[in-house]
């Protein structure tokens, strides 16, 4: 008999042991929503974020969100707003040059670094007229 209590006596978890493994087991919950939250965020960022925007643009530069769009004798050239340095939102031209408002960098209306910090070009982005010719398509601005 005391054989089967001392056996009954190691299989016995402690009230800390216990606490540790049932935390555990409420951890994994929290685990799973990060897991799918992400999941989601990533989804998000795959889908589609095209601009629709008039084709009848004057020549320039006209700005629309994430995009720029530069039009110099009937030719389109359409760039990220994104400054490549850290990414800050240009919303503004200066004597023929995009400015970033954070730290300065300067690019041509070509897209090209004239002025650091930034070292690599706006990135460009594709467009395409919608089928009826009245609008332009950015994608993945």
């Amino acid at each position: 008999m005391n054989m089967l209590k001392a056996n009954f006596q190691i299989n016995k978890l402690s009230r800390k042991e216990f606490l540790k493994k049932i935390s555990f087991l409420l951890f994994l919950p929290i685990i799973w929503l990060w897991d799918s939250s992400i999941k989601q965020i990533i989804k998000k960022d795959s889908v589609d974020n095209s601009i629709l925007i008039p084709s009848n643009l004057p020549a320039g530069v006209s700005f629309f969100g994430k995009a720029a769009v530069v039009k110099e004798n009937n030719k389109l050239e359409v760039f990220s707003t994104s400054c490549t340095h850290l990414g800050c939102r240009i919303k503004q031209i200066e004597n023929g040059k995009f400015i970033c408002p954070c730290h300065g960098s300067e690019f041509n209306l070509q897209g090209e670094v004239l002025k650091g910090p930034a070292t690599k070009p706006l990135r460009k982005l594709k467009y395409e007229l919608t089928s009826d010719k009245k609008q332009i398509k950015i994608i993945n601005a």
